[in-house]
């Protein structure tokens, strides 16, 4: 799992504010407008009017530059003559980062038109194509054909005052106040039409007032860069940037031998993010540091220069670990009557969880929602249905197709958004060690955390008198550390030139190399030690050189670790060979104990006569009753 590690500025933007933008379209003339200038007109009453497309209807805009940052004023008149509806209305842009106001963008605008007969004046706020109605004026007032003036006042602090006056002139009363910093600023103000054939010239503006302008002196400021993978990092800005300058992936530097970046990529859905895409993989575990120089906003302010740090780290096996299972939640002692997993993040980073899942014996969940847990820290999965039951315990992540939890034992595994394991848990009710507590009420939890891999001798029943301690330390916390190497127990031929090596224990397989196993009669080391995170306790080989029928061979391994980090005693050895099948007498049945003492057991010994590894497998011992 990759860890993404932010590092946010503080900043201040400089303005230069007094001047203002005003159009009351006097001069009979459009000048300064932009977009479908072709359908309007500044007509001979000095007012600005739609001249759309009277054969079919359709939508028309017009746009001015007029920046404005978190502390500006918007006056304008409006005569709509007809009484608008939800497919004959108009938009008045406060602030947008886009002069199109036909399509994405992201700002403030007012509207007026609505289906029904209770229209208002209403204030919403757009980003992208998504529009969130934050203010509604007085109902009705704009319902039969309207003529209004209005004044919208955004302060300092975000709170956005909506004025009208329905009579057209300035007697301002106000509609509503709203407070809202979900935009900062915009760069251009302007009209949006949407009209039916028979509406096509029945809408009139006039006398925009904008103010105070601002005019951006200051270059973009580094806000946040996030790390999306090995070789690539998004950058977000403080403001749009330039899309050239964002692009030139010479004005960007990471130091720690990585350079510059292959591509530098705006995203055009929001002009302050870039992506930078790197042709070598990020050390893992160092920090670096980005910088950037070059880069232009829109006003072409320049980054002298700026930098910002980041890590890249993959998450490894057992740091966040499963810490606590309800398998079995009733009888209801005091928890929640619902099955819950505990993870804890065993590590002072903060660990990505988005993406993650984890699986019982027979099913996977869904993938774990966007959530980012904390260092040392824990989280409560459990189903989505029932994440609710759960948040006065701490954080939960509800999660879909949640496992069901066998009461008699499962075998959880808990995968990263790549797949790859974690952590896994072979639980069974012996674990409780308690008669009582395994009938159901009572979690599982582990003992020691820096033991995730010993099973039942790091595990009991909880002895919280709630029944656990979902998102909280485990009642039942202490040191219990594994000194235990792991040890090798057996080996098996798949094929002629590989082996299976399998050990005691669950080993640490990110450790594992080919040197470290060693085979007699010529074989030597193998030239490939493949491992399966999924089954932690084996190892296969593969060899050069072909094994032959009839020799018994020893594996030798060396330098193996558990994931305590106890170390494999020094030659530690397994004996295996290659079977092959049994002919007629190869095997004999040697020695028969059918009468034992008292308590005693029958037994039959067999007997390999030859000269051959013979599997056991393939062989049925079977009794025939000679008087039938």
């Amino acid at each position: 799992m990759r860890k993404t590690f932010l590092l946010f500025f503080t900043f201040c933007i400089s303005v230069v504010f007094g001047q203002t933008f005003s159009d009351s379209f006097d001069d009979d003339d459009i000048a300064g407008w932009g977009g479908d200038v072709v359908n309007f007109i500044a007509n001979g009453t000095g007012q600005l009017q739609l001249q759309g497309d009277c054969a079919s209807g359709g939508e028309n805009y017009l746009s001015a530059e007029a920046a404005t940052l978190d502390t500006a004023m918007w006056e304008f008149f409006v005569d709509l003559d007809f009484d608008p509806s939800g497919s004959n209305y108009t938009k008045v842009y406060l602030q947008s980062d886009n002069a199109d106001l036909s399509g994405s963008l992201n700002g403030y605008y007012i509207r007026i038109g609505e289906d029904g007969s209770a229209d208002a004046v209403k204030l919403y706020r757009q980003e992208g194509l998504s529009s969130s109605l934050i203010l509604t004026g007085i109902s009705g007032e704009v319902a039969v054909s309207p003529t209004i003036r209005i004044r919208v006042v955004r302060t300092m602090a975000d709170v956005w005052n909506v004025y009208a006056d329905p009579t057209g002139g300035t007697s301002y009363v106000l509609e509503g106040t709203v407070t809202d910093a979900g935009i900062i600023g915009g760069n251009f103000t302007g009209v949006y039409c949407k009209y039916s054939s028979t509406r096509c010239d029945a809408f009139y503006y006039d006398d925009f007032f904008v103010s105070p302008l601002y005019t951006d002196i200051d270059p973009p400021v580094i806000a946040s860069i996030s790390v999306l993978s090995s070789k690539q990092v998004e950058l977000t800005f403080t403001e749009n940037v330039e899309e050239s300058s964002a692009e030139n992936n010479a004005f960007y530097a990471v130091d720690g031998g990585v350079g510059n970046p292959l591509t530098a990529t705006r995203n055009d859905a929001d002009n302050r993010k870039v992506i930078l895409t790197f042709a070598a993989d990020f050390p893992d575990g160092v920090l670096l540091n980005l910088t950037v120089s070059g880069v232009e906003d829109a006003a072409g302010n320049v980054i002298t220069t700026d930098a910002i740090q980041f890590l890249f780290y993959t998450i490894k096996a057992y740091e966040v670990v499963i810490h606590e299972i309800m398998a079995d939640p009733e009888p209801v002692v005091s928890l929640p009557n619902a099955e819950y997993i505990e993870l804890h993040n065993t590590t002072e980073l903060n660990i990505d969880l988005t993406g993650w899942a984890i699986s019982d014996a027979t099913d996977t969940s869904g993938m774990f929602p966007s959530f980012l847990l904390q260092a040392d820290s824990f989280v409560i999965i459990t189903n989505e249905t029932n994440s609710s039951l759960f948040t006065t315990y701490g954080q939960v992540l509800g999660i879909s197709n949640f496992p069901s939890l066998n009461n008699d034992g499962d075998f959880l595994r808990l995968f990263d958004k790549s797949m790859h394991l974690i952590h896994s848990v072979n639980y069974s009710s012996v674990w409780y060690q308690n008669a009582i507590k395994e009938d159901g009420g009572y979690a599982l939890e582990m003992i020691d955390q820096n033991n995730p891999c010993q099973g039942e001798n790091n595990w009991i029943a909880s002895i919280d008198a709630a029944g656990g301690t979902p998102g909280a330390t485990n009642s039942v916390k202490a040191d219990n550390p594994d000194e235990i190497a792991p040890a090798l127990m057996s080996a098996y031929i798949p094929a002629p030139d590989s082996l299976y090596v399998f050990f005691d224990e669950a080993i640490n397989l990110a450790a594992v190399a080919a040197a470290d196993f060693s085979v007699d009669n010529g074989i030597g080391s193998p030239a490939i030690a493949e491992t399966n995170e999924l089954f932690p306790d084996r190892v296969k080989l593969y060899f050069a050189s072909t094994f032959s029928e009839n020799v018994l061979y020893t594996v030798t391994c060396n330098d193996i670790i558990d994931c305590s980090g106890n170390e494999v005693l020094l030659f530690n050895t397994a004996q295996f060979g290659i079977a092959v099948p049994a002919d007629s007498f190869d095997i004999v049945i040697n020695e028969i104990l059918f009468n034992p003492v008292t308590d005693g057991y029958d037994f039959v010994e067999l007997y390999n006569r030859s000269d051959k590894f013979i599997d056991l497998s393939s062989i049925t011992l079977a009794e025939y009753d000679l008087a039938d």
